[in-house]
């Protein structure tokens, strides 16, 4: 019989180790993954400017990574993805050790090809992590680990030598189109990889927001007394983007973050509140970006392009289109660069050497200075942060309380 040079037979006390390793590093996986989840759906909720607890220094930072662009795959954010690929991976590996012997190498030749793509989109990530965001995760650091041990011993749960790995390769690569050897059962193990790594996304957003939805609603209510019993403040900015009447007796001043998702929530939920109040109110937008390029309050980046968002914001405000810049501006928040800001600009009909001097103009730096340092003075900690004739209003999302709060000023 010829020997199969492929094969390097491990003993089975070391194979039941190999195993174990896998399962348990499937789980490491699994559980970091639900930790930057978490971490990520806090910041989007929130769109606070504080830093999360794997904020160590300028270089290593969960929360630069994660409010950048590569931290979303499609609609999903990576980690969500991560959370059901290493629960997939514990649960195989679980399986084929105890009860699948029959179809071991079929399976974990499936999942050998599934962790190596996981491992180079990982080298992928830390390179753009690197070189584009000048920075790096230190819980992502853990996954890209657990994705290069889980490679380095699947080889060994296979009985492979590193050295045959190569051959190995093209030859399941071959069985494919009928080659000799075992055949890939590829159909039901796509079809349960999708079921993990889509629907448990999907799901997963599911109960996210409707935690959210119960914690909302089932927390204490702000009433009237509680908003009348925050101090009244000056709001010291003119000339600011605003829209409604002149001369009305109820002024709404937002300061927010063109790459805030909360901004972008809020001003949706506001629009549709204030419809019916269009001549008794007056909506004041004011820009505190979460980057400390342009925001002293800040430490580090939170949002890339913040800076830049906001000068665009105000020269688009110059050329006298500022709402709707503003929300073509929002709705390609996710994927913000100084190029989208300029082809938004050019799509709308801006005068464009107009435009782009003023991106780069001292009277436009002087104003978004101006309301940096409002922000700061008014103590601002948070975007977005409302102000109703001068008062801060906490709880945007409440909008039964927010129409309440008009109708009581409007009388006063």
């Amino acid at each position: 019989m010829k020997k199969n040079r492929n094969k390097n037979t491990v003993p089975i006390r070391l194979k039941n180790k190999i195993f174990i390793s896998l399962i348990s590093l499937s789980l490491l996986g699994f559980m970091v993954s639900l930790v930057i989840t978490k971490t990520h759906y806090d910041a989007d909720q929130s769109g606070s400017q504080k830093s999360s607890f794997c904020h160590i220094s300028e270089f290593l930072d969960c929360d630069k990574a994660l409010a950048s662009p590569y931290a979303k795959l499609g609609p999903f954010l990576i980690s969500e993805l991560g959370v059901f690929y290493y629960l997939f991976l514990s649960l195989g590996f679980l399986f084929v050790w105890r009860w699948q012997r029959s179809r071991r190498e079929t399976t974990l030749s499936f999942f050998f090809f599934l962790s190596l793509l996981a491992l180079f989109y990982s080298l992928l990530l830390a390179y753009l992590s690197v070189t584009q965001l000048q920075t790096v995760c230190p819980l992502c650091l853990i996954t890209y680990g657990t994705n290069f041990l889980i490679v380095l011993l699947l080889p060994r749960a296979l009985s492979l030598s590193y050295a045959s790995i190569p051959k190995f390769i093209v030859d399941y690569l071959k069985s494919f189109f009928g080659a000799a050897g075992p055949k890939p059962r590829l159909i039901p193990h796509l079809l349960i990889a999708f079921s993990f790594l889509i629907m448990g996304p999907l799901l997963l957003k599911s109960c996210q927001h409707k935690a959210h939805v119960i914690k909302v609603t089932t927390q204490q209510q702000v009433s009237l007394e509680d908003f009348y019993s925050i101090p009244q403040k000056t709001i010291r900015l003119e000339n600011r983007p605003n829209w409604g009447s002149e001369k009305a007796k109820v002024e709404i001043v937002e300061f927010a973050d063109f790459q805030c998702s909360a901004c972008q929530k809020a001003g949706i939920a506001m629009k549709n509140n204030l419809a019916g109040f269009k001549d008794d109110v007056r909506m004041v937008f004011v820009n505190f970006p979460l980057n400390n390029t342009c925001n002293r309050a800040l430490l580090k980046p939170i949002h890339q392009w913040a800076c830049e968002a906001a000068i665009a914001g105000i020269c688009a405000n110059q050329a006298g289109q500022f709402w709707a810049y503003h929300d073509r501006v929002f709705a390609a928040r996710e994927s913000m660069s100084e190029v989208v800001l300029l082809e938004i600009a050019e799509d709308m009909g801006f005068d464009m050497p107009s435009f782009k001097q003023c991106l780069k103009s001292d009277d436009a730096e002087h104003i978004l200075e101006n309301d940096v340092e409002e922000g700061i003075r008014l103590e601002i900690n948070v975007t977005p942060s409302i102000f109703i004739n001068g008062r801060l209003f906490q709880d945007w999302k409440n909008q039964e309380l927010f129409q309440k709060v008009i109708r009581s000023e409007m009388t006063r």
